[in-house]
């Protein structure tokens, strides 16, 4: 992935922001604009001292004019923790000329350029296998702060290997067992898994913000008609043998539009993030047109 990020594109994202729409109080000073009142560096407001105030906080030229001590308040300025979470199954290990599992892998590594530049703390969790191997892969053990830590993050992405069947329920529920502080979740992930919708209510459920990033390859989005095929499926190896004719193809399109329409509908009520896209799509117009279209990057 690393031939992706040149200096031009890294400068690029580093114009950019994530946006979030809730508030979630950082440990660390960051580039974030809180509005808890603090100690920062840009005024908020006044309100009057009381006993056991930091008396250099009082605002002396208030006092001249009012005869009352009252304190400067400032707007904070406080990270943000963000976690990639990304879907690691089989079915993610498809796609052409571009795999959907490299095409997230890619997006999520620019998303975290973009958290790593504004100082917000970075963790990425895998629901799958990891590198080869096999196995389960753990969360870097320390999140990552700063762009000088790009290089870990995209060796860690690079690592991570699609394999197996996974449902997306279980692998967000022990991300949910790990990360100890609520922020914003960007999960990229096809969604072909039981009941997709659960799992991003649980994350809500526990304080995250999710943003959603749907992943789909060219021939899932547009399949050819014409000839016999036997499908396997990539997770659990069943087969099936169908005639891909028209009126398969119909059916096959209904059942994805309810999917995407079942997800967005949802995505909307709940004011999550959201984005459709496809793993053909090129990745700098991804990043740099449609997360901001979403609304995942100002």
């Amino acid at each position: 992935m690393r031939e992706l990020f040149d200096a031009g594109f890294l400068r690029r994202l580093e114009q950019l922001a994530l946006v979030s729409r809730r508030i979630f109080q950082g440990r660390l000073q960051g580039e974030r604009r809180s509005p808890r009142r603090g100690t920062g560096v840009e005024f908020a407001d006044f309100r009057p001292y009381t006993q056991g105030d930091d008396f250099r906080r009082i605002d002396w030229n208030a006092y001249a004019r009012l005869d009352d001590l009252y304190l400067r308040l400032f707007l904070e300025e406080e990270e943000l923790a963000v976690y990639l979470l990304v879907d690691a199954s089989a079915s993610m290990d498809v796609g052409e000329p571009v795999r959907k599992f490299d095409h997230a892998r890619r997006v999520l590594a620019a998303l975290g350029y973009v958290a790593l530049a504004g100082l917000e703390r970075v963790q990425v969790a895998a629901v799958g296998r990891g590198p080869e191997g096999g196995g389960r892969v753990p969360p870097p053990p320390l999140p990552l702060r700063n762009r000088h830590r790009f290089a870990t993050l995209l060796e860690h992405l690079g690592a991570l290997r699609a394999d197996g069947a996974v449902d997306l329920a279980p692998g967000v529920d022990a991300f949910l067992g790990r990360s100890r502080r609520r922020g914003l979740v960007l999960v990229a992930s096809d969604l072909l898994t039981p009941d997709p919708l659960a799992p991003l209510g649980r994350l809500r459920a526990a304080g995250h913000e999710p943003f959603v990033l749907h992943v789909l390859a060219p021939e899932e989005v547009d399949p050819a008609p014409g000839g016999e095929h036997r499908l396997v499926d990539a997770e659990t190896g069943l087969a099936l043998d169908i005639s891909m004719n028209a009126q398969a193809v119909r059916g096959y399109r209904r059942r994805l539009e309810a999917l995407s329409s079942a997800v967005s509908g949802w995505c909307r009520r709940h004011g999550v993030g959201l984005l459709r896209t496809v793993s053909s799509e090129p990745f700098e117009e991804t990043v740099l047109r449609s997360l901001r279209l979403a609304g995942a990057l100002r």
